[in-house]
């Protein structure tokens, strides 16, 4: 009986996974400020960060500060806990739908301070147009770790997305769901494309359609 409980809670764990609902995605309360406010060196991208991934301010460099720059920083401190930032530029405050991102996902967002000439960013997440035709998506702001809360002002230049590292190919009714299982209990992002042996996306991935 125990097994079977066990099961049945990692079971809704995975399906939780599969659908998008990861603690990255998930924690509405997880909001971080910054404490630096020196313009054009502050810790306003390490407070969006730590927001962004649950984690808590000093668990975070201040990437602007890093001499090789702060997309590098970002990058190596990002490749260590699987995951990988894609920066995309922002028209008229839209993205395009063949960019990648998705509606709802957390994101980085940056324009304008409203406290002087200078850039800032906040955690923003993308949003679907109301015009189910539009080839662009959105964005809204979400939390801005300066404490007055006044976000940004246009224009707005790029957003950041960020991706697990590893992507996993098949369906959990088939033997993927051992490599789901594994992934799940160790903890390590994925990004989970539901594929069946020898359908179209198996096949892109291995030429006799086997997965995962």
């Amino acid at each position: 009986h125990y097994t079977l409980e066990l099961f049945m809670q990692r079971l809704a764990a995975i399906v939780c996974h599969v659908k998008g609902l990861n603690a990255m995605q998930n924690d509405q309360t997880h909001k971080v400020h910054q404490t630096d406010f020196t313009a054009g060196s502050g810790n306003a991208l390490q407070a969006v960060v730590a927001t962004i991934f649950g984690v808590q301010l000093e668990e975070c460099p201040n990437f602007v500060q890093a001499p090789e720059g702060y997309e590098a920083a970002m990058q190596s401190w990002l490749a260590a806990r699987g995951w990988t930032m894609k920066k995309l530029p922002l028209e008229d405050g839209f993205l395009k739908k063949s960019s990648g991102a998705a509606p709802g996902d957390k994101c980085i967002v940056r324009g304008s301070s409203p406290r002087g000439d200078f850039a800032h960013v906040v955690v923003g997440s993308i949003k679907a147009s109301d015009d189910a035709t539009s080839e662009t998506l959105g964005v809204d702001f979400w939390h801005d770790p300066h404490p007055d809360g006044s976000m940004l002002k246009p224009p707005l230049v790029w957003v950041a997305v960020f991706e697990p590292s590893l992507t996993l190919i098949g369906h959990a009714a088939f033997r993927s769901f051992r490599n789901v299982w594994m992934l799940e209990e160790l903890g390590i992002p994925y990004k989970h494309i539901e594929a069946r042996p020898r359908t179209a996306e198996a096949n892109a991935a291995n030429p006799f359609g086997k997965i995962p």
